[in-house]
């Protein structure tokens, strides 16, 4: 081994040299004890390491701030950009508040539903389990069906924080203050009518689905009727009859 390539071995200079340095070994000349009080120590420092992970974690979205970036890590190290801005503080005292209300410790998986519920991200199956006892204890609301189903922080804790408007947006109308919002815009929209995508802008928190049974049931009462079908279709408000005596010109003795 030439004087040079130890020189780069013990600056670490490199990759792994321990292959140069012992190229006859086995694993059989091996000490099996110094061989076990290595893995030991790895998994140790493994079981730390993923401790310091979750804190880092949990930290970050305690105190309303972005996740931490692991984008520039690879085989040879690791780099983590921490950011200190808070991103929301409302979120943040909306922690707090579900901390005081119910009394119960939460983990790194219960705070990452929440992070990703209020940023109307989609939650990964390794966390649904974590998603569904949220719900079953109130802390988190769904709103729809099917593949139209979103979900959202617990109204109590919006009014706790002073948020009401945010849940309001977030959660919608309820069903016939919707129907009411699309039947006016068919009204002002005359004999041209509107296709669906249009409606679609008028209640954009309603999944298309949402929206289709919406115009099914405007459609159903009398108030609104489709022409066409597929891309090409248009909704048009259905003019109602005026009952006898209502109206202008009518008598009102």
């Amino acid at each position: 081994m030439t004087p040079d390539l130890l020189r780069r071995i013990f600056a670490e200079a490199g990759p792994d040299f321990s292959a140069a340095i012992c190229e006859d070994a086995s694993i059989a000349d091996l000490d099996p004890k110094a061989i076990e009080a290595l893995r030991q120590r790895w998994h140790g420092r493994a079981k730390v390491d993923a401790i310091l992970a979750n804190r880092m974690y949990e930290a970050c979205i305690r105190e309303g701030k972005p996740l931490p970036d692991f984008t520039h890590t690879d085989e040879w190290q690791v780099s983590v950009a921490l950011h200190g801005q808070i991103v929301d503080e409302y979120f943040v005292k909306f922690l707090a508040h579900i901390g005081r209300e119910t009394k119960q410790s939460f983990g790194l998986q219960d705070f990452l539903v929440f992070d990703l519920v209020h940023r109307e991200q989609m939650v990964p199956a390794h966390l649904r389990p974590t998603l569904r006892r949220l719900r079953e204890i109130g802390l988190v609301e769904v709103i729809g069906r099917g593949r139209g189903m979103q979900y959202l922080l617990a109204r109590r804790f919006y009014s706790a924080i002073g948020q009401r408007g945010a849940y309001t947006r977030r959660r919608g109308l309820d069903n016939e203050s919707n129907k009411q919002l699309l039947l006016r815009h068919l009204s002002d929209s005359g004999a041209g009518g509107c296709p669906a995508l249009e409606l679609q802008q008028v209640l954009p928190a309603v999944s298309r689905t949402q929206l289709k049974r919406l115009l099914g049931q405007l459609k159903a009462e009398g108030q609104a009727r489709m022409v066409g079908a597929t891309k090409g279709a248009r909704w048009f408000a259905v003019a109602q009859k005026q009952a006898p005596g209502v109206g202008p010109g009518a008598s009102t003795r």
